[in-house]
């Protein structure tokens, strides 16, 4: 896929890595909530 995008001369996404996630960050939901809105959606 890489090379068909560079052939193409198209962007090739990184993804995310490590540095687009803080592991130490606060929850912003709890587990109660987070339950509840999957179950409406």
């Amino acid at each position: 896929m890489t090379s068909f995008f560079n052939d193409e001369q198209f962007l090739v996404s990184v993804g995310f890595t490590e540095d687009d996630v803080n592991v130490n960050t606060p929850r912003l939901y709890s587990d109660t909530f987070t339950p509840a809105t999957v179950q409406r959606s």
